[in-house]
């Protein structure tokens, strides 16, 4: 999905001021609003420091920063049942247009009437899956909420991947450089209400945790986290992701590399402590590579060209 799609969609009025709320029990309510803001704050202020090292080889620019959903002042806490809501800032969706495009493009004739009827379409939120390939029936699917998977990102945005995989290792980075572990993190593929352009949203961090930074086995810990999280890249042939004779493994390996380099980079700008321990990211790669694949050592190479 190229940022110029904007250009060919009418221009829709958005609402500035929407916000949605993030759920949890009451026994857990202080932390997760608490591990909420620290993550937010971070990824926006730590962007650009993170960033010094990490370029665009097709413009030479700096990845911008995702859109992050930040808790409202102002607005009442809503209790529902035994659990409270915080309200957080709203990620613009795709314009329905765009989401219709996209539907007549990957869905089976069979469904696409229902969906494109539905009166919510213009609240469809689409999750990045750079770690699974679509399911066979996929095509079948008539949720407007969904996963985008790795084989439908390529096809779809293939020019648009190095910067999404460079902001993810980026945004990693800097959730593990606040000592949390990264769990349960989604980006968004979204509607970019100032620019005008699609762009990616990074939320759901109340599942992130933070593992001991004195732990041995702090760096083994982190990459737990990331292999268990399909949201992140991962390297061919592991947990049933791409085999080796797959057409999409060469480009899955660059995916790959070019996530593992964006991370380790900007982590070596933000420093390489945790708390008081000195962190390795590297290790934090190998061990994702040697649970993903016990042949990790035939993931090597330099990261090519995405698009010909």
């Amino acid at each position: 999905m190229s940022d110029d799609t904007h250009d060919a969609l009418p221009v829709l009025p958005l609402d500035e001021q929407a916000y949605e709320y993030i759920y949890a029990e009451l026994y857990q309510f202080q932390r997760l609003i608490r591990t909420y803001r620290e993550i937010a704050n971070a990824i926006s202020m730590k962007w650009p420091r993170a960033t010094r090292e990490v370029r665009l080889e097709s413009s030479g620019k700096r990845p911008e920063c995702p859109v992050v959903p930040t808790v409202i002042k102002g607005i009442p806490i809503r209790q529902s049942g035994q659990a409270l809501g915080f309200p957080v800032s709203k990620v613009h969706p795709l314009l329905p247009d765009h989401l219709r495009a996209l539907i007549n493009t990957y869905c089976d004739p069979s469904v696409t009437d229902c969906m494109l009827n539905d009166p919510n379409l213009g609240n469809a939120k689409l999750f990045l899956r750079m770690g699974e390939e679509s399911p066979r029936n996929e095509h079948l699917n008539t949720r407007l909420t969904r996963a985008v998977y790795f084989d439908q990102i390529v096809d779809a945005a293939c020019c648009d991947l190095e910067k999404r995989v460079k902001q993810m290792g980026v945004a990693l980075a800097i959730i593990h450089k606040k000592g949390y572990d990264a769990a349960g993190v989604e980006f968004q593929i979204a509607f970019h209400p100032k620019t005008r352009k699609v762009s990616m949203g990074v939320g759901s961090f109340t599942r992130c945790e933070k593992p001991c930074s004195l732990s041995p086995n702090l760096e083994y810990e982190l990459a737990l986290a990331i292999a268990h999280n399909p949201t992140w890249p991962r390297p061919p042939g592991g947990f049933g992701f791409i085999g080796y004779d797959s057409p999409l493994t060469p480009l899955a390996r660059v995916v790959w590399e070019t996530f593992r380099g964006a991370y380790m980079n900007a982590f070596f700008e933000l420093g390489n402590t945790v708390g008081q321990t000195t962190f390795a990211p590297a290790v934090v790669m190998e061990h994702v590579c040697a649970m993903s694949n016990p042949d990790y050592a035939w993931i090597t190479g330099q990261p090519e060209a995405y698009c010909a």
